[in-house]
């Protein structure tokens, strides 16, 4: 029968152990006994450590002060209005431009009040293009002005500031040329 170096090594290991032993031979190892049932096995109870380490201490808040007393009202507030409160659109008219001279202009537009003269007012035009199945329209604003002269159902308004300037091709688009769509809404 032939061994393996393993199990050779085995065997001369417990011979040596046995020879150290006073035994000149090995004897076979006897079972363990039997552990008693779990029911029987009682665990002592550990006692108590006593810890050398100091107990750690909590940081306690500071004091919190008081905040002085709110002065006592001298006068009374005003009573509250259960009325919701009053929001004035400012007025806008539409219509068209008529004629321009320099810096002023011809509207033509209808229920404009008389006494809107030297009334500060925004001149909006109308713009709309089409970029395939969109179409983008609104208002611009061109400039600021100053209500002239009222007469029935037409303006003329002097430009203070013009505010858009818009290039296409280098050249700047005319916002103020006859028959432009505008808004005028006075301030």
């Amino acid at each position: 029968m032939r061994m393996r170096s393993s199990q050779g090594l085995g065997w001369m290991i417990l011979a040596l152990s046995c020879a150290g032993c006073g035994s000149s031979t090995p004897q076979p190892l006897e079972p363990a006994p039997a552990s008693p049932p779990a029911a029987e096995v009682q665990v002592p109870a550990a006692p108590p450590v006593a810890s050398s380490a100091p107990e750690p201490q909590v940081a306690q808040p500071p004091p919190t002060v008081a905040p002085p007393p709110l002065p006592s009202p001298t006068t009374e507030a005003p009573p509250v209005s259960s009325s919701p409160a009053k929001v004035t659109a400012k007025p806008e008219y539409q219509g068209t431009i008529g004629a321009r001279s320099g810096k002023s202009l011809t509207l033509q537009i209808s229920g404009v009040a008389a006494n809107a003269a030297g009334a500060k007012a925004e001149l909006f035009r109308r713009f709309g293009q089409n970029l395939g199945a969109l179409s983008v329209t609104g208002w611009l604003d061109v400039a600021e002005v100053i209500v002239r002269k009222v007469d029935a159902g037409q303006v003329v308004v002097e430009v203070v500031k013009e505010k858009s300037d818009i290039r296409v091709n280098g050249k700047r688009v005319d916002h103020f040329g006859p028959g432009e769509t505008i808004k005028l809404e006075l301030r």
